[in-house]
């Protein structure tokens, strides 16, 4: 075996530096093109085509950074599920002077990242999702349930598995008024806000 110098370890470890720098590069190129996609038309109009044409990157070079679009799409929902519960864990740095506010708080956050994120509305609210896709979105929906019943534990005058339960039905009423407001204005209204901060507070606390 050859033995390596000095300087032969650096150019070893400069090279090695830029191909990874290169390939975030290109990843993250890619990333943003297909949120751009999405966002512009509909997640059903994505492919490995149209993403390496609008990032300028080399068709053969998208399989190496992803499998399949699942893959692609999965990142997607994990990187704004992640950037979304990083705002609703304020809730717990925040005095707040009842379980009422803090419903308020974590809702607001919700419907301030969708109005801010359109990618979020087409990813979050797409007609179907692949599984991997689903299981991230899932385990998300578990985390903002926990934060919730963290917000409303001290005046809950129920279980906290009944409350897990009115959760969801809660998150069922909240898509089902958002969807509307954002297929009608591509946001949600103060209006809107502010029914849903009355409906869903109501039905969690009572």
């Amino acid at each position: 075996m050859a033995t390596l110098t000095g300087n032969d370890l650096k150019k070893k470890t400069r090279s090695s530096g830029y191909k990874t720098k290169r390939g975030d590069q290109r990843r993250d190129a890619l990333l943003n093109a297909t949120k751009e996609i999405i966002t512009l038309g509909d997640i059903s109009e994505i492919s490995f085509v149209t993403i390496a044409k609008k990032a300028e990157i080399p068709l053969p070079s998208v399989y190496h950074y992803f499998k399949n679009l699942d893959d692609l799409i999965m990142m997607i929902v994990e990187e704004l599920g992640k950037e979304l519960l990083e705002d609703l864990k304020l809730v717990k740095n925040t005095n707040f002077h009842s379980s009422e506010e803090r419903i308020h708080f974590l809702l607001d956050e919700n419907i301030k990242f969708l109005n801010e994120h359109p990618i979020a509305q087409k990813v979050f609210y797409a007609p179907s999702l692949p599984d991997s896709a689903k299981a991230i979105d899932k385990k998300l929906m578990v985390e903002m349930s926990e934060l919730f019943f963290w917000s409303v534990r001290s005046e809950l005058k129920r279980g906290k598995e009944e409350f897990f339960e009115r959760f969801l039905v809660a998150v069922q009423i909240f898509d089902a008024i958002a969807k509307h407001e954002i297929s009608n204005k591509n946001k949600i209204s103060v209006s809107a806000t502010e029914d849903i901060r009355k409906i869903v507070t109501s039905y969690l606390l009572n």
